[in-house]
């Protein structure tokens, strides 16, 4: 497995996250990092890399949750 593919890739899709402004732009940014996870992870990554890609994972979702809370509470996300 390439790392620096994965770190580039993820990046994009943090990038993409914190510029979400709109439920459907959050939307969006999960749907991307749903590809993201599908691309890295369909060639069974060995434990260290599968290790290093869960991180990566609660890191997305960590900064989701905050932005969705952030959001929510400034009534910005339309629901």
């Amino acid at each position: 497995m390439n790392f620096t593919s994965v770190l580039k890739d993820f990046d994009w899709v943090i990038s993409i996250l914190e510029s979400s402004k709109t439920k459907s732009h959050m939307q969006c940014a999960t749907k991307c990092f749903l590809l993201w996870e599908k691309k890295h992870t369909k060639d069974n990554p060995c434990s260290e890399e599968l290790k290093s890609i869960n991180k990566l994972k609660s890191t997305f979702w960590s900064i989701f949750k905050s932005k969705r809370f952030t959001y929510d509470e400034s009534s910005n996300i339309q629901k």
